[in-house]
């Protein structure tokens, strides 16, 4: 009895986490083809620029906090060429919730 609630208890958990990280990944292939200030007033001002080779804009977003012993973090780089969005991608065990909500 105690096995099948504990499995059912940990699909739940499994389910609602995927949920969470596919509407953050949602959210954030949204932003494609916005405009970057835009997106600056949703989430705060970057951390970082750096320029490549094509002179395209890199954004770097690092978002972290301490959960009892677990630091939670995620790292978001956007990509933009003349002020509009053109890719965002993200790494870290915290990319889950909307960026205003990692604060």
């Amino acid at each position: 009895m105690f096995t099948k609630l504990l499995i059912s208890l940990s699909i739940v958990i499994l389910i609602s986490a995927c949920a969470t990280h596919q509407e953050f990944v949602t959210n954030m292939n949204n932003w494609v083809g916005s405009d970057i200030e835009v997106f600056n007033k949703h989430i705060g001002q970057p951390n970082n620029t750096t320029k490549d080779c094509n002179n395209d804009t890199t954004y770097v977003y690092n978002f972290q906090k301490q959960d009892s012993e677990v630091l939670k973090k995620c790292d978001i780089f956007v990509k933009v060429d003349k002020c509009i969005i053109q890719k965002i991608s993200w790494e870290g065990n915290n990319c889950k919730s909307y960026p205003s909500a990692l604060k």
